[in-house]
């Protein structure tokens, strides 16, 4: 890790400059922070309220520089439940009907946890780091979902009517 100094009042900034200390945007900064999570410097907490910080600040990371998505993009800060974390590119958009509709019973793992989906604009952040929609629905994306209605209504006791619908949502994405 890097040791940084904060400087944010007029003073600091003065005393920074005397000391002829280099400056740092804080996309730069952003960068060390990026370095450090990689290397698992951070608790998952930390995480989520740094990649929290950097999604609601994300247009003007961006405006600062534009490799800033490109960064975050190939991180994996979001968690899933049984304990490893995922890029955003992992998951979808949970505010697609047609996607809830797919991924009933399975939305824990399809979908960012709402700690990062609480306002539009992460939400809003998120699509611009990869959030997916039912176009990029892969192969190995269908697959599973077929799997998975095999399995739940295969159940001693089936939701008919969740499995229908399940079905029914492959189908039309699959005819499109």
């Amino acid at each position: 890790s890097v040791n940084l100094v904060g400087c944010c009042d007029e003073e600091s900034i003065r005393l920074i400059k005397m000391l002829n200390v280099e400056q740092v945007k804080t996309t730069e900064c952003l960068k060390f922070i990026i370095q450090d999570l990689e290397k698992g410097f951070y608790t998952t907490d930390e995480i989520c309220q740094i990649m929290l910080w950097a999604l609601k600040n994300l247009a003007f990371l961006k405006n600062e520089n534009s490799f800033v998505i490109g960064w975050l993009s190939a991180l994996k800060f979001i968690p899933l439940p049984c304990g490893n974390s995922v890029k955003v590119s992992d998951l979808f958009d949970p505010e697609l009907e047609i996607l809830q509709n797919l991924f009933y019973m399975e939305e824990e793992t399809r979908f960012p946890t709402t700690t990062f989906t609480s306002s539009p604009d992460l939400l809003h952040s998120l699509r611009q780091l990869g959030l997916r929609n039912e176009v990029q629905l892969s192969e190995k994306d269908v697959l599973h979902v077929a799997q998975k209605i095999e399995e739940l209504q295969s159940r001693d006791e089936p939701e008919w009517d969740f499995v229908i619908k399940k079905a029914k949502t492959l189908l039309q994405i699959l005819n499109r």
